[in-house]
């Protein structure tokens, strides 16, 4: 496949994790960055109607205009994957978060990492809230089976003193989900991903390409910033869904069942911890 081809048979979609208010923003990012004749679509779980379209009237006149794919109000992210794949034919599919930017030469490196089939999905490192504040850079990515068979996960999510960073694009096991690229065979490998899971979708991701046998790689020369903290009043209806005490619990213990995993969370602590933002 040469370069032309590649480029007009990409598609990203803007997929809302648990806030409206960076969607503007996010959207910007993504048409500052698009290659040349990819499509993007907003998959649509609620916008307020007045932000949507101040978003799709927002881009430039000579950039293809976004689709919008209709999705359950306040759908979560495994339901909005779906429907986004359910929509398009491409050959590489993108997923940015819609409180994610990504940086300059982002898209079309996700597209040039999947290009020579090493892997069936890439990931750019991720920052959180400004570039320098690593997220997701992996020193420590894998699965280990455990004499009983149950499943261990271990994951340093970033670079510490005890765990430099790993220089240079390799294989991991796990997979953040604020942006990724695929092909559309792994897509389709995958299925449709579990819309039982209102949270821990990273990691039920990264589960069902391992049983898959699907490859993962970063590609650190690439970069994506997400903002965590939500708008108030903007995302208050939407994140409280979002991170939602019972929903969180459930989808925690359906993880845990689902892979058969040891050693992992109980907890739902993380929620509390999230709601916290929107009183600060």
């Amino acid at each position: 496949m040469n370069e032309k081809d590649r480029a007009t048979d990409t598609a990203v979609a803007l997929i809302a994790r648990d806030k409206f208010s960076e969607a503007p923003a996010a959207l910007a990012a993504v048409y500052a960055d698009l290659p040349p004749g990819t499509s993007v679509t907003i998959v649509d779980c609620g916008y307020p109607p007045e932000l949507l379209k101040r978003m799709v009237r927002s881009v430039p006149a000579a950039r293809p205009a976004p689709r919008v794919v209709p999705c359950p109000r306040f759908a979560n992210t495994n339901t909005a994957w779906n429907a986004f794949v359910a929509s398009t034919t491409v050959s590489v599919l993108i997923c940015v978060e819609n409180d994610v930017r990504v940086r300059p030469g982002c898209l079309a490196g996700l597209v040039e990492g999947l290009a020579d089939g090493r892997f069936d999905v890439v990931t750019p490192v991720i920052h959180q809230g400004r570039l320098g504040d690593v997220h997701f850079d992996p020193p420590v990515s894998e699965f280990v089976v455990q004499p009983d068979g149950a499943l261990l996960s271990r994951l340093v999510r970033r670079p510490k003193p005890d765990h430099p960073r790993v220089p240079g694009t390799r294989a991991i096991a796990h997979v953040e989900k604020h942006c990724y690229a695929m092909t559309r065979a792994a897509a389709q490998r995958l299925g449709e991903l579990d819309e039982l899971m209102h949270c821990r979708t990273d990691l039920e991701l990264s589960l069902s390409c391992r049983r898959t046998g699907l490859r993962i790689g970063i590609l650190p020369t690439l970069d994506a910033v997400f903002r965590k903290e939500p708008t108030v009043p903007d995302d208050v209806e939407v994140f409280t869904h979002r991170w939602n005490v019972e929903r969180a619990g459930a989808a925690n213990d359906r993880l845990v069942k689902k892979w058969q995993l040891t050693q992992y969370k109980s907890s739902v602590e993380f929620v509390g911890e999230m709601l916290e933002l929107l009183e600060r």
